[in-house]
């Protein structure tokens, strides 16, 4: 794949795969998942904030990037609507963990993965102490100044109570 995102070459995302990428910010990761889906696959870019929607709704101009005003605990697709769940130093924003990763469950497709990548500050012993099962961790490097991990959930097969 060769991305510029090693995370994301790690992730083996397929051409023609449908991927949420829930609190997206900027347009380069949206930019980057659209080559690598290719023009049979789709990019859902969510984001709270209208205003950076809007944006970049001006500044993107591909055929297979659509984007949403919306809340990671409740995102506005259908259920089972993507392969890939992608939250990109999001989640640590998130209010409520558990219900936004419900409702990633919920819009993965059965067999899909639901990523994370955030800073390391983030409260691991809450996902140590949850009953999610992680498939696999790969630490790595968000910036010069922000250490990250990347949580990757096993087959969307957890269940949780």
């Amino acid at each position: 794949m060769g991305t510029s995102d090693n995370f994301l070459d790690r992730l083996h995302i397929a051409k023609g795969s449908r991927i949420v990428d829930v609190g997206f910010g900027s347009n380069k990761e949206l930019l980057t998942l659209s080559s690598i889906v290719g023009e049979t696959g789709l990019v859902f870019g969510i984001e709270h904030s209208e205003t950076l929607v809007k944006k970049a709704e001006r500044e993107i101009n591909v055929a297979n990037v659509r984007l949403s005003v919306g809340d990671a605990v409740r995102l506005p697709l259908p259920e089972d609507s993507a392969k890939i769940i992608l939250f990109k130093g999001a989640l640590h924003e998130v209010k409520d963990v558990q219900q936004a990763l419900l409702e990633a469950k919920r819009v993965c497709n059965n067999g899909g993965k639901i990523v994370i990548v955030d800073f390391s500050q983030f409260p691991v012993t809450w996902l140590k102490m949850s009953n999610l099962k992680w498939g696999s961790v790969i630490p790595g490097e968000f910036s010069d100044h922000h250490r990250i991990f990347t949580l990757v959930l096993r087959e969307n097969k957890f269940n949780h109570t």
